[in-house]
């Protein structure tokens, strides 16, 4: 996981005047309003989302990989937050890479790694067994959060 954030550390920190991406996470350029408001967006997507998917998990009538297009949903969400001046595109991209990592990772055994997601936490953030049908969730659900920020942040945040 380090290794697949430092790659995306290293495509994505080519803004044009040269500032370093931590910069931007911590607030060290001028944010405007419009990135200000992307960042609620995200927020809010986030809030309404993580009940979302803990809820899809406990109705039965609602297909398992729901809740996975959620999940993916989220990391859309997080990484807007991260990248809020990047091209939504791009955070797409980053978000199904994150999600597939995710996904390919559950193929990994090792004892502490499985220990870890034996707990709540553990299971939240990186799932347990691959399942081929998870990748197809992830996809759908990026596309569906991607299409929806991107009417929203041309209805909302055009500034």
């Amino acid at each position: 996981m380090a290794t697949s954030f430092i790659f995306f550390y290293f495509v994505i920190n080519s803004e044009e005047n040269g500032t370093p991406l931590p910069y931007y996470i911590i607030g060290q350029t001028k944010m405007t309003a419009k990135h200000k408001r992307m960042i609620l967006i995200s927020l809010a997507g986030i809030f309404v989302l993580i009940p979302a998917g803990l809820v899809s998990r406990h109705i039965s009538s609602i297909p398992e990989e729901t809740g996975d297009a959620i999940w993916a949903m989220m990391v859309f969400c997080l990484w807007r937050i991260i990248f809020v001046k990047k091209d939504l595109r791009l955070i797409a991209i980053v978000s199904l890479a994150h999600s597939f990592l995710v996904e390919f990772s559950q193929l990994i055994h090792w004892p502490w790694l499985v220990s870890f997601r034996s707990t709540f936490w553990g299971h939240m953030m990186l799932g347990q067994g691959f399942l081929w049908t998870d990748l197809l969730a992830y996809l759908i659900g990026i596309a569906v959060i991607y299409s929806v920020y991107n009417w929203a942040e041309r209805r909302c945040c055009m500034s």
